[in-house]
């Protein structure tokens, strides 16, 4: 794996939330060559791909007393492996903080993309190549993710990088339908301003990220501001109901921006019914 496959910020700062996975900044051989450079490899260990044998430990080898992840299954006469959701899920816990970067007009180079995001404030990040269009962002903290992916696009050496999350179903030819929004809770009892609580409401309308600081801090308190989750693909609730205390509250929902998605061009940034693929003609 090459310097421009794989980019690293700094040291990895804390381990994941659960314990027994990695996070994915240490899933990465560390550049301890000359100047930074990837230790020297020989032909054989070319060809063969991986590390030196020199630099391989017994972790990389499966334990037999393991427990085995998915199970091989057959259909119609054809072998699969078969994981379950709740494997998926698992399995998938050290990347709840990754996010694709799309270049639809050119790249720059990993070491310029990974700069640009240090700048912005990003810390321990790791920027690796996923094809010739995509990056992988491996962010380690839950603040820089939600800051980052909430920018939607930015431009790097004068081209756009569009970001989206990464999920176990991420297909690079389809952009999710998933995106982060700002909602605004009009008539909300002062006591439910409380984070966990505000948390449990965010739930009716998608995966809660944050809290904007004056809606922490109280000193605006004429609605609630909470950034969350929105599956695109469904309408969202224009009012959601609260059970407060056995009284039944109606809270209009105000959306500070929606993206559009095209569900049949599987694409972030127009609604269908105005779709160039679907319906040739001028392109927007």
């Amino acid at each position: 794996m090459t310097s421009e496959n794989v980019e690293m910020v700094s040291p990895l700062a804390s381990p994941a939330t659960a314990k027994e996975f990695s996070s994915p900044l240490s899933f990465f051989p560390a550049t301890n060559g000359p100047c930074g450079a990837p230790p020297s490899r020989s032909f054989a260990d070319a060809v063969r791909g991986g590390p030196p044998l020199s630099q391989r430990s017994a972790s990389h080898f499966l334990n037999p007393d393991s427990p085995r992840v998915g199970n091989i299954s057959s259909s119609n006469g054809i072998s699969m492996v078969v994981f379950s959701a709740e494997e998926v899920s698992k399995l998938a816990t050290p990347f709840q903080h990754t996010l694709v970067g799309k270049f639809s007009f050119g790249r720059p180079k990993l070491g310029a993309i990974r700069q640009h995001l240090v700048n912005l404030g990003c810390t321990s990040i790791r920027v690796q190549l996923l094809n010739q269009w995509h990056v992988l962002i491996f962010l380690e903290k839950a603040d820089d993710f939600t800051m980052l992916w909430l920018k939607r696009e930015i431009f790097i050496e004068n081209l756009p990088m569009r970001m989206f999350k990464w999920s176990p179903a991420f297909d690079v030819k389809h952009e999710p339908s998933i995106a982060p929004v700002w909602v605004r809770l009009s008539d909300l009892p002062l006591h439910l301003f409380d984070k966990q609580a505000l948390f449990t409401i965010g739930k009716l309308i998608g995966d809660p990220l944050k809290i904007d600081e004056a809606t922490k801090t109280l000193s605006r308190v004429i609605f609630a501001r909470i950034c969350v989750e929105v599956d695109l693909k469904q309408a969202p609730p224009t009012e959601i109901c609260i059970l407060n205390a056995g009284a039944l509250l109606t809270i209009p929902v105000v959306y500070e921006w929606l993206p559009q998605f095209c569900a049949h061009f599987h694409h972030l940034g127009h609604e269908e019914s105005s779709c160039y693929i679907k319906k040739p003609g001028p392109r927007p």
